[in-house]
């Protein structure tokens, strides 16, 4: 009896509906984000000289590892704003809006203050050429202004995929993009700003998403009254426990990836552009098993906050099958 309505509860349509209507527009939302770059790229190539490709593209590089590296914190406002919408209670839902923000703020500030140092960094690995690197520190010291914002949409955007609202954040990425595409054009053709505009168009579009992000996280609380507790040892001491563990997770995965990439290319070169095919490949993957990520993350916490111990083991298994499906579907077709 016990395992026939296990199987009952598992095969029920409601849940697989739930996790496809959060995953799908998370995993257009995922790969419309590199399209920013594509953007960026395209722009550039269409410029005199080749370097100024070259330089934008490993400026985007630098930015873009530290962005995931910071993937944490999307991570865990996502856990958090699930368990305080299934808990109902308006102080948690707030109280995990406004501390993600906060972190992702002192976290983007953080990165402009050491801004030089990683710039040095990452010139001294990428051994380019001088005009090669002026053209890199132009984009980067532009880039890099936009951090705070990208940083505290990771919190937003994880914010709004615990609260389910996957469609909110797929439609805020397109009119990102569609700015980023716009303003590039206008700011290098337009204007004749070149790498400059480039950034610029990007430092926007991470500015834009992140206000509608806000304005559209504040709709849904309504109106709160921001406690200064929120804010003490105390209370983000969750949070920030939460963020170490994922930190380090994440700055583990990015060292695997980076060892790959160096020690292909101390193999030579024809290994080295197989690992390159193999790490557009490896994205692809990764962007559709993280929009099944995200709909478990938020669907786990849901029912974390609810305290619904079935509820999570039954979330879970249909998470596995479907991060399963899309993994086969992706190994069959590559």
């Amino acid at each position: 009896m016990n395992i026939n309505n296990t199987l009952s509860n598992f095969f029920q349509i409601s849940l697989h509906q739930k996790i496809i209507v959060i995953a799908i527009p998370m995993i257009l939302s995922n790969v419309t984000t590199p399209l920013m770059g594509l953007v960026d790229t395209a722009v550039l190539g269409h410029m005199q000289d080749t370097y100024f490709l070259a330089g934008a593209s490993v400026a985007a590089l630098i930015i873009t590892q530290l962005y995931w590296l910071c993937g944490f914190l999307r991570m865990t406002s996502t856990g958090l704003s699930a368990q305080a919408k299934g808990s109902e209670d308006p102080n948690k839902l707030s109280q995990s809006l406004f501390q993600g923000v906060l972190i992702g703020f002192l976290l983007g500030s953080f990165l402009l203050l050491v801004q030089d140092g990683i710039l040095a960094l990452g010139l001294y690995f990428a051994s380019a050429t001088p005009v090669i690197e002026d053209v890199i520190s132009e984009y980067f010291f532009t880039r890099i202004w936009g951090a705070p914002a990208a940083i505290v949409n990771l919190a937003l955007v994880g914010w709004l995929i615990g609260q389910q609202k996957a469609k909110q954040v797929l439609l805020i990425q397109v009119f990102a993009n569609l700015l980023n595409l716009v303003l590039n054009l206008w700011f290098v053709f337009g204007l004749g700003l070149e790498v400059f505009g480039v950034a610029l168009a990007s430092v926007v579009a991470e500015y834009f998403i992140t206000i509608v992000s806000l304005i559209a996280a504040l709709k849904i609380i309504g109106k709160t009254v921001i406690q200064k507790k929120w804010f003490s040892v105390a209370y983000l001491q969750p949070l920030l426990s939460l963020n170490g563990n994922t930190f380090f997770r994440n700055l583990i995965l990015q060292a695997c990836i980076a060892f790959l990439i160096f020690k292909g290319v101390g193999f030579g070169s024809t290994s080295a552009a197989i690992n390159a095919i193999l790490m557009q490949f490896f994205t692809l993957i990764a962007l559709g098993l993280d929009g099944v990520a995200y709909a478990a993350e938020a669907l786990v916490g849901e029912q974390k906050g609810k305290r619904n111990t079935k509820g999570i083991i039954y979330v879970t298994l249909h998470g596995l099958v479907w991060s399963t499906v899309v993994a086969v579907v992706y190994s069959l077709i590559l």
